[in-house]
C-alpha cells in the first residue's frame, strides 16, 4: 500500500484582509504535501507568480490555470489603524485588498458588492489562478472547463494531473468552484461527469464553496478525506475546502491546519492506495 500526502490551500493572493502580505512558501512548507492544490494564487502582469515561487522554493512542478483577471493592493506592513486581532476591516467600511474582475468568458451581469467599498488607487494587476503543485512526475496534465454561471465572474475549470507514483498511477483533480448562491450545483454535476471518466485511485481537492454533505450527495462514489472547519480563518464555522477520494483510496489521516494569514485554513489528508496491476504483479501499464 503506497501513501500520498495531499493538501488544498486558498491563498487569497498572498494577502490578509488588510492587504499585508504573508509568506505562502513558509505555510506550504509546513504542510509538506506531495500534492498541493492552491486556489486564489496570483501572477502579476510583471510575471511574478505565487504558485511559481512556492514550487521553486519547495521542489514542486507547477500546473497553473488562469480563471480571471484580478487586482490586489498589497501594503508593506501593518499600520497603526489596523486592528491586530482582526483579519481585515469591517464589512461596512471595507477597503478591499483583492478584487476579481470579470473573465472574458463570463457574462457581464454581476451583483454589486455589499457594503460601502472604499476606492483605492495603485492596484497591482494580474491573474487570479488555480494551481496544482506536485512532486511526483506527471504522465498527463489536462484542463476541463466547467459551466459558466450568470452570476460568476470567473471561468471555472478543473485541472487534472495523472501522477506516476511508487504505488502506481494516481490522478489528482484540482478546482475552485463558484458559490452555492451562484448556482454551483450545476458545476458540481459537471464535475461528477468528468470524474466518472477517471480510472484507478483519484482525489479531488479545492475550495468548493459548498458544504460537505451537499457535495458528496451530488458526487456519488466520492467521500470526504478530511473534516474540520476551515473558513473564515479567524473564526472558522464551515468547511468549503474539501478533499474527496474514490473507492480505490483509503484515508489514513485528515486534518485542518491553522497556517498563514489567508482567510482560509489549509486542509491536508494522508491517503493509502495501490494500483491493481501492480498489486497483482501483472507488470502491465494501464491503457
Amino acid at each position: 500500500m503506497a501513501e500520498l500526502v495531499v493538501a488544498t490551500f486558498n491563498l487569497h493572493v498572498g494577502l490578509d484582509g488588510w492587504g499585508v502580505p504573508f509568506d505562502p512558501v513558509a505555510a506550504c512548507a509546513a504542510l509538506d504535501a506531495d500534492v498541493l492544490v492552491l486556489e486564489e494564487a496570483f501572477t502579476s502582469d510583471h510575471g511574478v507568480s505565487l504558485a511559481g515561487q512556492v514550487a521553486e522554493a519547495l521542489g514542486y512542478e507547477a500546473f497553473t490555470v488562469p480563471l480571471a483577471p484580478a487586482r490586489r493592493w498589497p501594503v508593506p506592513h501593518r499600520r497603526d489603524h489596523m486592528d491586530p486581532d482582526r483579519w481585515g476591516p469591517g464589512r461596512w467600511t471595507r477597503t478591499r485588498s483583492l478584487v476579481v474582475d470579470r473573465s472574458p468568458a463570463a457574462p457581464s451581469r454581476r451583483r454589486p458588492p455589499r457594503g460601502r467599498q472604499v476606492r483605492r488607487h495603485g492596484a497591482e494587476r494580474g491573474t487570479w489562478e488555480l494551481a496544482v503543485l506536485h512532486r511526483h512526475p506527471a504522465t498527463r496534465r489536462w484542463v476541463a472547463p466547467l459551466p459558466q454561471l450568470p452570476r460568476d465572474v470567473a471561468a471555472r475549470q478543473v485541472a487534472f494531473v495523472e501522477l506516476d507514483t511508487p504505488g502506481g498511477p494516481f490522478t489528482v483533480a484540482g478546482t475552485h468552484l463558484a458559490h452555492l448562491s451562484q448556482g454551483s450545483p450545476r458545476q458540481i454535476r459537471a464535475l461528477g461527469r468528468l470524474l466518472a471518466e477517471l480510472d484507478g485511485p483519484a482525489a479531488v481537492l479545492g475550495d468548493t464553496n459548498c458544504f460537505g454533505p451537499v457535495l458528496v450527495g451530488l458526487l456519488p462514489g466520492w467521500r470526504r478525506a478530511a473534516r474540520g472547519r476551515s473558513w473564515p480563518a479567524w473564526r472558522p464555522v464551515v468547511q468549503p475546502d474539501q478533499i474527496l477520494v474514490n473507492a480505490a483510496v483509503r484515508t489514513t489521516h485528515g486534518t485542518v491546519h491553522r497556517l498563514g494569514r489567508s482567510d482560509h485554513h489549509p486542509v491536508l489528508a494522508r491517503l493509502g492506495y495501490s494500483d491493481p496491476d501492480r498489486r497483482q504483479g501483472a507488470g502491465l501499464s494501464r491503457p
